[in-house]
């Protein structure tokens, strides 16, 4: 892994997020998690191995993997030119950084404490830092006689040194051409599944540690909460296969301009890009997991299930709408994201009682949007469009949905004002009819289903007991 200079540590030592899992008792080494009464177990090189096949899986070079591959490389070097770093220089680098930590008003012990890293892991990484910079002297050193030994070397030229280091070192990353197990070769190193997994659970971030952790868990659970472990059928495939498209889809709309080019083909394009294949998902145990499990709970409902999750949730199946608006923002804080004074909401009742006396000496709406509306880049770029249809129940949007509820398609409301961020214009661009229990009882019965799931998982997790010595970074 690249070291980076210890005058950076509060950036290097950053707050991580902690465990997701409680833990209750000690584990042992090589258990990652396990049942509280011991009906299943998950082993930490299962594991490194799901966390090599499906967080580390891309082919390209990744920064965690060239990282590491440049730590080795300049390992090789060190030992062909004879070079070691001893405890003594080790200590005292630590002691100059802990002298300049303290010096901006921070102390290195904390720093490491707040990010979960053992002292032998800072050691071992000053140890890597200080190799580095020796290792890039002795180059320097040959390609220029005439400097000095012990000259100063710079933060940039060991990010030279280490590149070219890089750049011409023989590198293998084909899976199919590789034998079993072995994850990458360069030179004559060769890396195997456990050995990158390890190095993953520590270059990770522990939330996704923690979210691998939790997959593998839910795996073991499906099988206690069948009765088998029978594989998923076909359709739960499909369903789970349709279901995570839609995620990828409705993320990824609130995030362009242009949301309705948004396509299957342009999720699975764009998913492919990340090393993300639907045969590929297919094969992950976690999606196969959440697939029996939507299975499970879907073939658990009932029809007075059904209708008393409808009677329940009304608000959530009310007309969709299709909305286009201006935010003025005016309140007493300023609004995160926009960069400007906070308005008064006097002024901000003032500014949008011109921009609505505009619109009805016929201005352009969606110009007006652009040039005028705080709201997120996503939807202003995108004329004022919200790039989904609100329901009654889309959080952050009620005020919103009450007022163009009230309007024909194609009108635009008087100026409202909106609970904590300011006062709106909206324009009602669609609206599609309510749907009921009889029309759509398939639709509803799904989501019963995925709510019934996500409440079960989020039990098995919080009862799920782990290893905390799992997010040390060490």
């Amino acid at each position: 892994m690249r070291i980076l200079p210890f005058a950076t540590l509060g950036l290097l030592c950053g707050v991580l997020a902690g465990p997701l899992l409680a833990q209750e008792a000690p584990l042992p080494e090589d258990i990652a998690a396990a049942h509280p009464k011991g009906k299943w177990k998950v082993r930490r090189a299962e594991l490194y191995r799901y966390l090599t096949r499906y967080k580390g899986a891309n082919p390209s070079i990744n920064p965690a993997l060239r990282d590491y591959v440049e730590a080795r490389l300049v390992e090789a070097e060190a030992r062909k030119r004879g070079i070691r770093v001893t405890d003594t220089e080790i200590t005292k680098w630590l002691k100059k950084i802990d002298k300049l930590q303290r010096a901006n008003g921070a102390d290195l012990a904390k720093l490491r404490k707040l990010s979960g890293m053992s002292k032998r892991e800072l050691q071992r990484r000053a140890r890597q830092w200080l190799l580095y910079r020796k290792v890039t002297r002795e180059i320097l050193m040959k390609k220029d006689p005439t400097r000095r030994a012990n000259a100063p070397v710079s933060d940039g030229s060991v990010t030279i040194v280490v590149s070219e280091l890089f750049e011409k070192a023989t590198k293998e990353l084909d899976r199919k051409k590789l034998p079993k197990n072995v994850v990458f070769r360069v030179n004559d190193l060769k890396v195997t599944e456990y050995e990158w997994g390890r190095v993953l659970a520590i270059e990770l971030a522990p939330t996704e540690v923690a979210r691998a952790l939790a997959d593998l868990i839910l795996a073991k659970e499906i099988v206690l909460l069948t009765g088998n472990d029978n594989p998923p059928t076909k359709s739960e495939l499909a369903y789970q296969e349709r279901w995570q498209l839609e995620q990828e889809k409705n993320r990824i709309k609130r995030q362009v301009r242009r949301p309705d080019d948004v396509t299957d083909a342009w999720i699975i394009a764009h998913m492919a890009n990340r090393g993300i294949t639907l045969e590929s998902l297919r094969q992950n145990p976690a999606f196969r997991a959440h697939a029996r499990a939507r299975g499970y709970f879907l073939d658990g409902l009932g029809d007075a299930d059904i209708a008393k999750f409808f009677k329940d949730n009304k608000p959530r199946y009310a007309p969709l709408l299709k909305v286009q608006r201006i935010l003025i923002a005016a309140r007493a804080q300023r609004v995160p994201g926009i960069g400007q004074r906070a308005r008064s909401l006097p002024e901000g009742k003032a500014e949008a009682g011109g921009i609505h006396a505009r619109l009805l000496a016929g201005d352009d709406f969606e110009t007006l949007a652009r040039q005028k509306s705080n709201d997120p880049k996503t939807i202003k770029l995108n004329g004022g469009t919200i790039p989904f249809h609100l329901s009654r129940a889309t959080p952050g949007y009620q005020d919103t949905y009450l007022q163009a509820s009230l309007l024909k398609v194609g009108e635009f409301s008087h100026p409202f004002f909106s609970r904590g961020r300011g006062y709106v214009i909206a324009k009602l661009l669609e609206k599609k009819p309510s749907r009921t229990l009889k029309k759509d009882r398939k639709k509803i019965a799904r989501d019963a289903a995925d709510i019934s799931q996500r409440r079960w998982q989020n039990r098995v997790v919080r009862a799920a007991r782990k290893n905390p010595s799992l997010f040390e970074r060490n």
